[in-house]
């Protein structure tokens, strides 16, 4: 199946990737309201402007891209769904970054100094569109601090989900490792529908093996499992539907 552009975006590839697409100036807090806390924050920041961005699917070569700038804070995502892969020696895991993220494409897994090198790369699952929160936009957040701090925190907020997917990683069974990550990313993307939770994402068994730390052939293996047991189900493309209730109560005794 072919990649899908963006509405009015030309799809734009080099060197076997994507690359961002300018889409004109947008009022930041428009676009995600919920940077700001109250009513006064809101009115204070209502006149800041951002550069907003499009990315059709396909792997993005982030560091070659020149609207990627190691000066500018990042980027806040606004919709569509990627993923950050670390790569060291022939091993690579993946972070999943969505809307109300705030990424900074450009910076490198490890430092200059580095003894062990970390490659970062990218692939975006879902059309992208994201605001860049550069010098410009920092100094005018420095009037409103709730938005400048707000954004901070989704800067930071990743390393949550990393403790979480790291202690999973430690539980000795992957079925249960596996189900206990679906429900993790439900709890951010999934949706309720006539009793079940809806996971709408294109989670391939090679993303879920990097999200797991697992071999791909015993994620699948421990997929056909809870497809037998009936706790998930897959509805075409990219749409995952958990049944029943998270199995936090089955920690306990399968994690001794």
């Amino acid at each position: 199946m072919g990649a899908r552009a963006l509405p009015g975006v030309q799809p734009l590839r080099h060197r076997s990737g994507v690359r961002l697409r300018a889409l004109g100036l947008v009022e930041l807090l428009e676009e995600d309201p919920d940077l700001a806390p109250s009513e006064r924050d809101r009115a204070a920041a209502g006149g800041i402007m951002a550069k907003k961005y499009g990315l059709e699917r396909g792997p993005w070569i982030a560091r070659d891209d020149h609207h990627v700038r190691q000066e500018d804070l990042g980027f806040l995502v606004l919709e569509g769904a990627l993923v950050r892969h670390v790569t060291i020696g022939s091993r690579r895991s993946g972070e999943l970054v969505g809307p109300g993220d705030v990424i900074r494409p450009g910076q490198e897994a490890t430092d200059a100094y580095a003894q062990i090198e970390a490659v970062t790369s990218w692939t975006v699952l879902e059309d992208v569109r994201m605001v860049a929160i550069d010098r410009g936009v920092v100094s005018a957040c420095c009037t409103v601090p709730s938005v400048l701090a707000e954004l901070s925190a989704r800067l930071l907020a990743p390393s949550g989900s990393l403790a979480a997917r790291m202690a999973m990683a430690q539980l000795p069974k992957l079925e249960l490792r596996l189900e206990l990550l679906l429900w993790h990313l439900a709890d951010r993307w999934g949706r309720r529908e006539q009793g079940h939770v809806v996971l709408s994402l294109p989670l391939s068994q090679a993303l879920l093996a990097e999200l797991l730390c697992a071999q791909r052939t015993s994620v699948n293996a421990a997929m056909q499992k809870l497809v037998t047991r009936g706790v998930v189900g897959r509805e075409g493309r990219g749409r995952w539907v958990l049944s029943g209730a998270p199995p936090a109560h089955l920690l306990s005794p399968l994690a001794a």
